[in-house]
């Protein structure tokens, strides 16, 4: 299936591309493009950060509250549960 879609697609020959695509304007110009794509990806990535950035915090405050809790227990059960047990 891939095979057929790239030979579908001729390839782009110098007399399409301005300037043949070589020397240093095409390097510049691949240059810009990377540009772009990082520029893109930099937006994507902060785009879903606040969401990212609130999950976590939630989720970080749920384990913490777990831990005080489990912590509470262990203590009552190490040392003053046992004291009022045994009067």
């Amino acid at each position: 299936m891939i095979q057929r879609a790239l030979q579908a697609v001729p390839a782009a020959s110098n007399e399409e591309v301005p300037n043949g695509g070589i020397g240093l304007q095409g390097w510049f110009r691949a240059l810009n493009v990377g540009r772009v794509l990082g520029l893109f990806s930099l937006y994507l990535f902060l785009d879903g950060y606040d969401a990212r950035a609130n999950f976590n915090r939630r989720v970080a405050s749920r384990l913490r509250e777990e831990a005080r809790a489990k912590a509470a227990l262990r203590s009552f059960r190490n040392g003053v549960g046992m004291s009022i047990v045994s009067q």
